[in-house]
């Protein structure tokens, strides 16, 4: 996807602040450099630095930098410490020239923006006083240590059921070893066995319903067959023909019977009885000519 240029920064800033003007951008990151923008509204003596999120590889490699590393009493996260430090030395002198020309200077960041820019504002304070950082989804990037020290300059912003805020190694490492406990991994194969068996016990369940309604129809229309033919016999038909019409007619009572019935009232003559009786019967001719005579 295409990288946002500074005049992209500028147009979606007319819409968010207007009247603020995009005076530095820098959107590439490092595994310790982050992309960052510099925004100021001169009407109103305001000076934003922003900084965005996880967007690409190295900003990857920055987040799982995780370990401790002590900075104000505290352990930080490596990783967001080492690019707060460097952005103190990239930009720290301009915001502290901002400041002392009457600037209000405040610090925006997302995701692992927030969590640098949480540790830019402590580097910082020390020169700007009225430094303001506000994160939004902040990681949990400090020990306990470190509160005090971030309660009067950040405030930090959680959506609901964000799972960034609450990542950290410990509860990843607590999380693993809660899943992989030999008591979980038992409850987990039993839990595992019962649904199998439950999904067994439906599909035997639905094999027997369809076996049970096959053999029901089966028996219903061997049932049905035969009430038929009797019907026919019943009306005077003898069994063989009454069978023989059903199957011609495909079980139609009705027209099994006018079968039937025609079949019976004019049988089928053997073309041997045809024969014997066209010889042993006089010629017409034949009689004819006896009179004649």
């Amino acid at each position: 996807s295409k990288e946002p240029t500074a005049p992209d920064m500028q147009r979606i800033l007319r819409q968010a602040v207007p009247g603020a003007q995009v005076v530095l951008a820098e959107t590439a990151s490092g595994t310790i450099e982050r992309a960052h923008s510099l925004v100021c509204d001169r009407h109103s003596m305001l000076a934003y630095l922003i900084l965005p999120g996880t967007s690409s590889v190295s900003d990857f490699v920055t987040d799982f930098n995780a370990e401790g590393e002590e900075v104000e009493g505290g352990l930080a996260h490596r990783g967001m410490l080492k690019s707060a430090q460097w952005l103190q030395k990239e930009i720290g002198p301009i915001l502290l020239h901002l400041h002392q020309r009457g600037y209000q200077i405040t610090v925006v960041g997302h995701s692992l923006g927030a969590g640098v820019g949480a540790f830019f504002s402590l580097l910082m304070r020390p020169q700007i006083s009225s430094i303001q950082c506000f994160g939004l989804g902040t990681p949990a990037c400090i020990d306990e240590r470190l509160i005090p020290a971030l309660l009067d300059i950040m405030v930090s912003v959680v959506n609901r059921d964000d799972m960034v805020p609450r990542l950290t190694v410990r509860s990843v490492e607590h999380l693993v070893h809660t899943v992989l406990c030999p008591g979980q991994v038992a409850k987990t194969k039993a839990w595992m066995a019962e649904d199998l068996q439950a999904i067994k016990d439906v599909e035997r369940v639905v094999e027997l319903r369809r076996r049970q309604t096959g053999a029901r129809q089966q028996t219903q229309g061997t049932q049905s067959d035969e009430s038929k033919v009797e019907l026919l016999v019943e009306a005077g038909v003898s069994r063989d023909v009454a069978e023989r019409a059903l199957r011609e007619e495909n079980g139609d009572v009705a027209l099994a019977m006018l079968k039937a019935t025609e079949e019976e009232a004019n049988p089928t003559v053997s073309p041997f009885a045809g024969a014997m009786a066209s010889a042993s019967a006089p010629s017409p001719l034949a009689f004819d000519g006896a009179l004649a005579n």
